[in-house]
Order: structure tokens, then C-alpha cells, then sequence
């Protein structure tokens, strides 16, 4: 069974999500970028982005990005439930200190510190080879 979000475009597996509110009402901040991965920090929990990378598109609805708010672990990241797929300006409407960076090429990675609303390009990130974002 596959419930779709008001503001998704992307079918998801279900799971009773009571989703964040979004600051304002919801604006078309950004159109035309396909989907991207958020954890449910960013989407359930209503916290900032504050780890976002771009990876190659796995699909043509897909715009490589993957956003999170930097206190998942490893086992959180890495269990699918804990993530959803959204529409990449329902995201933007969350965090829309992201919308300066979606133009970027893939295998690019931003962090925004703790004391700071900017994003920080970090140029050395060891992309996995196998990265095709959270699935």
C-alpha cells in the first residue's frame, strides 16, 4: 500500500508520519529539480538542514539531492523508514537556507555549523562508490 504526502509528488511506502509544519504558508520557492531524500529530522522532526550533498540522479524524477540534519547515526540514516522522498521544493520550504545551492552539479557536499545559517562547501567529501543515496 503507498500513501502520497499533499505536498509530495512521489509515492512512499506507509508509515504514519505527522509531518513538520512549514514556517509560512508554502511557496514555490523552487520548480523543476525532481525529488530528493530528507530524513524525518528534517521532515517529522522540523530541524534544519545542516548536511546536504548531491549525488548522480538515480531516476529522471530524482535530483540527486539528500538533505539532513546532521544528528542521525548511521543506523538511522541507513533504515529507509526514517526518510521519505519529497518533492525538492517542499523541502525548501522547510530549510530555504538550501535554495542558493540546487543549481550545483552532483558530487557536491554542503555542512551549515552549529553557529551559523551558511552552508560551508566541503570539498573533500569521500563520496562511497556504491552512493546512490538513501534507499
Amino acid at each position: 500500500m503507498v500513501a502520497i504526502h499533499p505536498v509530495m509528488v512521489y509515492k512512499v511506502e506507509v508509515t504514519k508520519k505527522d509531518y513538520a509544519p512549514f514556517p509560512k504558508p508554502l511557496q514555490t520557492l523552487v520548480k523543476g529539480f525532481g525529488g530528493a531524500f530528507a530524513t524525518d529530522h528534517i521532515s517529522v522532526d522540523g530541524l534544519p538542514v545542516r548536511w546536504m550533498y548531491r549525488e548522480e540522479p538515480n531516476s529522471n524524477d530524482d535530483s540527486g539531492w539528500r538533505f539532513f540534519s546532521g544528528y542521525e547515526t548511521d543506523e538511522f540514516a541507513n533504515t529507509p523508514k526514517n526518510a521519505d522522498f519529497f518533492d525538492l521544493n517542499t523541502i525548501a520550504n522547510w530549510d530555504p537556507t538550501i535554495v542558493p545551492l540546487l543549481d550545483r552539479e552532483p558530487r557536491v557536499a554542503f555542512e551549515k555549523p552549529l553557529d551559523s545559517d551558511q552552508f560551508i562547501e566541503v570539498p573533500d567529501y569521500d563520496f562511497p562508490e556504491d552512493c546512490n543515496g538513501i534507499e
